[in-house]
């Protein structure tokens, strides 16, 4: 049928059953125009080409059923309006297993829907004369266009006229992270959105650091052993791990999620992220320096105790760095009538955890001669950078 105004015309047609099947509608107003009433309509392996609306319908809100057809080089290959406030009329074709492609406007138009935001057509399984989503999307004219047009599903649309379901899934729940140096990495399960794969799912790894990391095939999970911030293994050599993660299921349908993990500095040994902003201060002891002769005047080194009367912490340290050696240095000042000055190390490693009513241990240097009597007024210590 071509040059008519409407080739096939279902006006306020109730109880009827009509089917259009391998016809050609074409060069008409409407290939097929649906208004009003309650009939049952399907159309099947038909093709509707060079109409102002290749499938039209108005305010019916029955199911009519496309399939097996193609809407080509019409203005509109699909155009649906509804009734404003009255559900009842928003049209509910289901469209699927069709080509609707190359329409100058829009391949799927629809309008003037009541609770258009809760109402979902389906449109499944066709051929959009594209298979970039991104594209598609652009020849739908639905609720991303218009918030009194309804959803349009167009999901599981084919690669091709009467060819086969695309499937399209996304790698979310996994972002670039860090991770401390001498700390395996080991990330979370992946998701995966969008449309249902087919059969199982095979994880692998790929990119420029790939061989550093492995990956459980089942869960998608992603490790990385223990890396030395100081001796870098990654390609770029910058403590950047780079890997891409990938999900290909039965069919061959996959996603990729590349993502980094950077390894952090801390001090050896110790655990603790390098940090020289720690501050102790010792306010005066009332102990006073021995007078009996304890004190070696040949090397100014010896064995001392001392009590410490309060103590303050500022900037609290995170770790105890056990292990290093001589990782304190004090300096303090004596009370008698000449002035001494004491430089002092310890390997005590708990000193960070300052108690009054303890003797602590200390090797001191004394670079003039000792007098006895002479008290400890205060104390301070710094903790160096001791990275290595």
């Amino acid at each position: 049928v071509e040059y008519a105004y409407r080739a096939v015309n279902i006006y306020s047609a109730y109880g009827a059953t009509v089917t259009v099947s391998n016809s050609e509608l074409r060069s008409s107003s409407s290939g097929v125009y649906i208004r009003g009433g309650d009939s049952e309509v399907e159309i099947t392996d038909s093709i509707l080409t060079d109409n102002t609306h290749g499938f039209y319908m108005y305010a019916s809100g029955t199911a009519p059923t496309i399939t097996g057809s193609t809407l080509t080089a019409n203005s509109y290959g699909v155009a649906l309006s509804g009734y404003t406030n009255n559900e009842l009329n928003n049209p509910q074709p289901v469209i699927t297993g069709n080509s609707i492609y190359d329409n100058t406007s829009y391949n799927y138009y629809t309008d003037s829907y009541t609770n258009a935001s809760s109402t979902e057509l389906d449109a499944t399984g066709n051929w959009w004369g594209s298979t970039d989503p991104s594209v598609i999307v652009t020849t739908i004219y639905d609720q991303n266009d218009n918030s009194t047009s309804p959803v349009v599903n167009f999901g599981g649309h084919l690669d091709g006229e009467g060819g086969d379901t695309i499937i399209i899934f996304t790698i979310t729940g996994i972002t670039d992270t860090t991770v401390a140096e001498n700390v395996a990495f080991s990330g979370i399960s992946p998701i995966l959105d969008g449309d249902t794969p087919i059969g199982n799912i095979t994880y692998t790894i790929s990119g420029s650091d790939a061989d550093l990391f492995s990956v459980d095939p089942v869960t998608g999970l992603v490790s990385m052993v223990a890396q030395d911030y100081e001796s870098p293994t990654d390609l770029d050599g910058n403590n950047v791990y780079e890997v891409t993660l990938t999900a290909t299921d039965e069919d061959n349908n996959s996603a990729n999620l590349p993502f980094s993990v950077t390894v952090t500095d801390v001090i050896e040994g110790g655990g603790g992220v390098v940090d020289t902003s720690y501050i102790l201060n010792y306010e005066a002891s009332s102990e006073p320096l021995p007078s009996d002769g304890t004190w070696n005047y040949v090397t100014g080194q010896t064995g001392f105790n001392f009590a410490v009367s309060s103590a303050t912490l500022t900037n609290s340290p995170q770790t105890s760095y056990s292990g290093i050696s001589q990782a304190y240095q004090f300096n303090g000042s004596g009370g008698c009538k000449r002035r001494h000055r004491y430089s002092m190390e310890t390997q005590d490693t708990h000193l960070l955890n300052i108690d009054k009513n303890v003797r602590y241990p200390f090797t001191c240097e004394v670079p003039d001669r000792q007098r006895d009597g002479c008290p400890i007024i205060s104390l301070s210590f710094h903790l160096p950078d001791r990275r290595q």
